[in-house]
């Protein structure tokens, strides 16, 4: 299995709006780095996840991102992060 960053790595992006998607992130190896569901950078603001499978946590070193009404891979839903 090949890896990257993360499910999804948002860069510089701005206005995104995914809904409805799976978001999965890599195993994380002992020792190795850690992989995400989503990422954004920060460069990254006003994006919106909504409604949507995360199975990662997710890493916003953005500004006024938005994640609301996702759930983890069992379904539990996932607190809301929006500003």
């Amino acid at each position: 299995m090949s890896c990257g960053d993360a499910g999804a790595v948002l860069r510089g992006a701005s206005g995104v709006d995914a809904k409805r998607a799976y978001f999965d992130a890599c195993p994380i190896p002992l020792g190795g780095p850690p992989y995400y569901a989503v990422m954004f950078d920060a460069a990254s603001s006003g994006n919106v996840i909504a409604d949507s499978i995360l199975t990662g946590p997710v890493d916003d070193l953005g500004t006024a991102n938005c994640l609301r009404g996702n759930v983890d891979a069992d379904g539990a839903p996932l607190p809301d992060a929006c500003p």
